[in-house]
């Protein structure tokens, strides 16, 4: 506790004056008291006081308005409010502005009390520091406080500072310790010229005093003697330098005092940098650290729970890849102004680093405390936020520990949260997840689950199914879409949807895919040469394998090493990369266009079906999603949507591919309406290839009359 963290409390009952001061100064607080408004005023013209905390009902000017004038007076100043219960309502509307710091219920309990006060202490001291980071902070002239007790040696060190053409020095001079430290209290200065030797005081303890002060003033000791060894102790004090008098000019003490200043800004700015982040003004990871266990010892002695949350954004980087990295910055500080406005006042927002961010949530009774802020978030969230000419729509995954229930320490409580997090993400974003053993039991198989997929990766213990595609006008099988199954050592595969989005999260789709690239256009050259020179191979590619600069290499070497044409080739993306809409993004399908290869879009009308970028991209095929194919006899809405996909196809020329043909009905609906292509199990299952003797095809016939439809069969071996 530093002597400048002045409080002044206010209360017109004598009896509630005095129990504050007493519990408080035993406590290690310096109290001043007002009797009324009037008082207060007074006190706060003459003294800089860290803490005001006044009562909310008093006669002549009540709390809020005396709150209101002292901010006009003192803005750095933190300001709570003392009030009954039955004033509650009142004082947390004032409180939700954040004119407050807090409000404290009488009677008070003397913990949460000291606590409060603490934490208004270190408001003032943040406020203190960002102002004086602020630009115009320097225009001023130097305010100094000259502690010297011999006239001849103050007249002396004033007239050297008048004759300074670079600053211009405000100049107080004091004689005695008790006297630098009651002008440091009740006035803002930028440095401090101090005489070791005073009459009160003496030796480096006189700058300990100067110290108990105010940490933040730099502090230039002049003295009487050139001892070196009060030299070195007055610096590793604290003392920004040490002066022997007499034998320092003009010059030299100017910049001496000019040096001491820029210093402590220096460290000052360091350590704010150190403690918040630069681009939401939150509290960092270091301040999130230090917070954290005092408000869990707090909770502690309370019996009362504190929660952790971990939020990350979903789908980010999607935002700084589409709109720039200064729009994602914009984001980020909408986040975390959102955040703010989300949270009470005694809880802490802090961002981690890149899209994260965290909450601690004090004095909550159990864990359904946390219910109404997370609903506020969520609801905050579900606006959207304006980039330039763009409304944006991010949405948080939110992980939440407690302790004491998930941990007692801050790591423990850290690697919950962020536990629950990833299993908020997992199961889709914008929700919030508990921490619990079963979310522990999921994140620690699907750790396994990453382990034993990169071995599976260095083992090559994928293997390719194969799905034909049947052309409805020639019934002929033209081609089959390659999907990969993993093998696992256990002897069953594993399903795609089980590893292909942790394949996509570790960046291991990257090798993986190349591989299938290859693997599919090797398989395409045997069947090419086995009669079927027109024979197309479809391979997805993902998001995340279109980012990577080397995609087209990739496809040109899977090309080149099984010496097929690029027309035998088609990659299948979905909507989310064309949406990504950038240079790399036309570049690379620009460049798969000129090796001859085909585009379709898999899963067409799911995601954000837009014209735009059907005809700003070159695109050879659409693929009916199964999902609008499976109804499409018995849902008017699906065989609309099926009708609309066809009918652009047409429009735009370009192919369409139904999938999930599984009946007789479908294939006549889809020969009806003019479909080109289609895929499901009707035709075939996915199988591998040495299985893949004999394909099913069907001989569909334009004539509308058809009435039945023929079957031959097509060898393609393996």
């Amino acid at each position: 506790m530093h002597r400048c963290d002045r409080i002044l409390f206010v209360d017109d009952e004598p009896s509630v004056r005095s129990a504050f001061a007493r519990c408080m100064r035993h406590d290690g607080f310096i109290i001043d008291v007002a009797n009324n408004g009037e008082e207060a005023r007074t006190l706060a013209a003459n003294y800089q006081y860290a803490v005001v905390v006044t009562d909310l009902c008093m006669p002549g000017i009540d709390g809020v308005a005396l709150i209101a004038e002292l901010q006009e007076l003192r803005p750095e100043s933190a300001y709570i409010l003392l009030s009954g219960r039955t004033d509650l309502d009142t004082v947390k509307t004032l409180q939700a502005k954040r004119s407050l710091e807090a409000v404290i219920l009488k009677p008070w309990d003397r913990d949460e009390l000291s606590e409060l006060l603490h934490r208004g202490i270190q408001s003032f001291r943040s406020r203190q520091t960002v102002g004086s980071l602020l630009p115009g902070a320097e225009d001023r002239g130097v305010r100094l406080l000259l502690v010297e007790d011999n006239p001849i040696d103050a007249e002396i060190v004033s007239r050297q500072l008048s004759h300074s053409a670079a600053d211009r020095y405000e100049i107080d001079q004091v004689t005695t310790l008790d006297a630098a430290i009651e002008a440091i209290l009740s006035s803002d200065y930028d440095v401090v010229l101090l005489d070791l030797s005073l009459p009160d005081s003496s030796g480096v303890s006189t700058l300990q005093g100067i110290q108990a002060a105010s940490s933040s003033l730099p502090v230039v000791v002049l003295s009487g003697t050139d001892d070196g060894a009060t030299a070195i102790m007055a610096v590793k004090a604290g003392a920004q330098d040490y002066l022997p008098k007499g034998r320092t000019g003009a010059r030299f003490l100017h910049r001496s005092i000019r040096y001491a200043i820029e210093r402590k800004r220096s460290e000052d700015r360091l350590a704010y940098m150190a403690r918040f982040d630069q681009l939401t003004g939150l509290a960092n990871r270091t301040l999130l650290r230090e917070i954290l266990p005092q408000a869990i010892a707090r909770a502690n002695r309370r019996k009362r729970m504190v929660g952790l949350c971990f939020i990350d954004l979903d789908k980010f980087k999607s935002i700084n890849d589409t709109l720039g990295h200064d729009a994602g910055d914009t984001l980020l500080g909408e986040v975390a102004q959102r955040l703010l406005g989300s949270v009470r006042e005694t809880d802490t927002v802090a961002r981690l680093g890149g899209d994260e961010f965290a909450l601690v949530l004090e004095d909550l009774n159990d864990e359904s405390d946390v219910s109404p802020v997370i609903n506020r978030i969520l609801n905050a969230f579900a606006t959207p936020a304006r980039l330039g000419d763009q409304d944006v729509v991010v949405s948080p995954s939110i992980g939440i520990a407690f302790s004491p229930n998930n941990g007692q320490t801050v790591d423990q409580l850290l690697k919950a949260a962020d536990t629950a997090m990833y299993r908020a993400k997992e199961l889709g974003g914008n929700t919030a997840q508990i921490f619990s053993e079963s979310v522990h039991a999921a994140i620690i198989a699907k750790k396994k689950l990453e382990g034993e997929l990169r071995i599976a990766v260095e083992k090559k213990q994928f293997v390719l199914f194969y799905q034909p595609q049947l052309d409805l006008k020639t019934g002929l099988v033209m081609g089959a879409e390659a999907l990969i199954r993993w093998q696992h050592p256990d002897g069953h595969l594993v399903p795609p949807l089980d590893f292909i989005p942790l394949l996509e999260e570790s960046g291991l789709i990257v090798p993986v895919g190349a591989w299938v690239l290859d693997e599919a256009c090797a398989q395409a050259r045997v069947w090419i040469e086995r009669g079927q020179p027109d024979f197309r191979m479809a391979v997805n590619v993902s998001a995340r394998q279109f980012e990577h600069a080397g995609l087209v290499e990739d496809v040109s070497s899977a090309l080149t090493k099984n010496g097929i044409a690029g027309r035998n080739l088609e990659i299948e993306i979905t909507e989310s990369v064309m949406m990504l809409d950038t240079e790399s993004t036309r570049y690379s399908l620009t460049r798969l266009k000129e090796l001859g290869v085909g585009v379709a879009i898999d899963d067409f009308g799911t995601g954000y079906s837009s014209l735009g970028y059907l005809r700003r991209f070159p695109v050879d095929t659409l693929k009916i999603d199964r999902s609008f194919v499976r109804e499409v006899c018995v849902s008017e809405d699906d065989a609309r949507i099926a009708s609309a996909v066809l009918g652009l196809g047409r429009a735009l020329d370009l192919a369409v591919v139904a999938e999930g043909v599984e009946t007789q009905e479908h294939i006549n609906y889809l020969v009806s309406e003019g479909c080109d292509f289609v895929q499901g199990y009707f035709i075939g299952r996915p199988a591998p290839a040495p299985q893949m003797t004999r394909w099913k095809h069907r001989d569909v016939l334009l004539a509308a009359s058809a009435a039945a439809l023929g079957e031959s069969d097509i060898e393609l071996t393996g």
